[in-house]
């Protein structure tokens, strides 16, 4: 009976063993990926999914039936969002300019030099922009049109709208999420354009 005992014992030990090991193996591997951010990234979200971002920390909504049109497009530029028709296309980039040295003594003056490289820019005409109302970060929001040359295929107005919010939150990380369109279309994007920068978090 002692033999069976001990033999069950050792068999019980053992598959405990096996199960705690794949677990740690698991969440290794699952670390691994959150850490390089590739995992989540699903091109079919559905309607409401949130997008989340653990290498640069941050976690937004894309308008429903929008997909993710790149990921790591460069340096800094972790996802942008596109609509799925084909005639007409909306953009959603997130940008990561946390390493341009942007703090809560100089964000005033950060925006303010970027706005004035808009102005300056003889394509550009500003619509709007506003320092938003004291939250948890400091945020700005700029509105401009921008006159573009599609080329020959090219079946737009031949103008950008563009909506940029610029982020500084309150454990320094900071983000541009710019959403554009072409101008006609614009109405017809700007709600959820909104909707989805108003989801933006970092964490």
């Amino acid at each position: 009976m002692k033999k069976i005992n001990r033999s069950l014992i050792i068999s019980l030990a053992a598959f405990i063993l096996i199960i705690i090991a794949c677990g740690v193996y698991t969440y290794s591997r699952y670390n691994s990926e959150l850490s390089s951010g590739t995992i989540y990234h699903n091109q079919n979200l559905s309607p409401g999914d949130a997008y989340l971002n653990h290498q640069y920390g941050f976690k937004i909504i894309p308008p429903a039936n929008w997909v993710i049109a790149d990921e790591n497009v460069q340096d800094g530029v972790p996802v942008e969002f596109v609509n799925r028709m084909k005639e007409v296309q909306g953009l959603i980039r997130v940008t990561s300019i946390s390493k341009s040295g942007i703090t809560n003594s100089n964000f005033d003056t950060y925006v303010s030099n970027a706005v004035q490289k808009v102005k300056e820019d003889s394509r550009a005409v500003i619509i709007s922009s506003q320092k938003l109302e004291p939250t948890s970060t400091h945020s700005y929001l700029l509105e401009y049109k921008l006159k573009i040359n599609g080329g020959s295929g090219y079946k737009g107005s031949g103008l950008t709208h563009v909506l940029q919010l610029t982020l500084l939150t309150k454990d320094g990380q900071a983000f541009i999420v710019t959403g554009t369109t072409d101008d006609v279309e614009w109405s017809n994007f700007k709600d959820v354009i909104i909707s989805s920068f108003m989801s933006f978090t970092s964490y």
